[in-house]
């Protein structure tokens, strides 16, 4: 009897995120604290945003014994920023946020889930950085066709203050295709 085991650590529950619902947790929301406004008008520096990765679905794999196996994630599509933010004149780096803004692209990705609230970036417990990610369904296949998408990602401070310029950053990965 053939056995199939199927591990999930980042794709875990069904989320909202936008007029759609995916196989994925969206990212957390960051909270605004409006008792800051009288006290704070000052909006944080532009973020220093890097791609760390940009993982794209994959089809289903050979077991080696004749079988193949597949899990529900395989279709989702993923791209990991570090944000890198300065403190303000009243957060610490911990407590800033980021406005996620999708720009579109020459070969954009169509189903590209963006937040339509402030994220909270998660502190990475392995070399301390702050990420956060966005997500589509980009099919459970091997063949991939090319992306060259732009996100603005600008910096939020507790009061709600938004930086006034954004880190532009460009996701491009050149697509996979089967060669028969």
């Amino acid at each position: 009897m053939k056995q199939l085991i199927v591990g999930a650590t980042f794709f875990v529950s069904i989320a909202h995120c936008g007029n759609s619902v995916a196989s994925i947790v969206a990212p957390p929301e960051f909270s605004i604290d409006l008792s800051l406004t009288a006290i704070d008008s000052i909006p944080p520096a532009t973020p220093i945003i890097e791609i760390i990765d940009v993982h794209r679905g994959i089809g289903p794999r050979d077991n080696g014994d004749g079988s193949w196996s597949s899990i529900s994630t395989d279709a989702i599509g993923v791209v990991t920023f570090a944000i890198r933010t300065s403190e303000t004149d009243k957060d610490p780096v911990s407590e800033i946020g980021v406005k996620l803004v999708d720009l579109g692209g020459e070969e954009a990705i169509e189903n590209l889930r963006v937040p339509d609230y402030f994220v909270r970036p998660t502190k990475n417990r392995l070399n301390s950085e702050f990420t956060t990610y966005v997500f589509w369904i980009d099919g459970a296949t091997d063949e991939q066709e090319p992306i060259a998408h732009m996100l603005a990602i600008h910096a939020v401070d507790r009061a709600g203050n938004v930086s006034a310029h954004a880190d532009t950053v460009k996701i491009n990965d050149p697509g996979r295709w089967t060669v028969e």
